[in-house]
């Protein structure tokens, strides 16, 4: 898996469980598709939600 931004890994980084992650689709949709659904599954395993953005 490619090295995400690290702005990115830093917010990652800062979730705690229960915590809601915002994300507008734009931004997601310009990671690789493995990527993004990595994104998703871990933040999912650690008790996390998203919410994507429609704009």
């Amino acid at each position: 898996m490619r090295v995400f931004r690290s702005e990115l890994q830093r917010m990652i980084g800062d979730l705690q469980q229960g915590d809601v992650m915002i994300a507008g689709v734009d931004r997601i949709i310009r990671l690789p598709i493995d990527e993004a659904l990595g994104l998703f599954d871990s933040s999912k395993e650690k008790g996390q939600n998203c919410v994507h953005l429609i704009s």
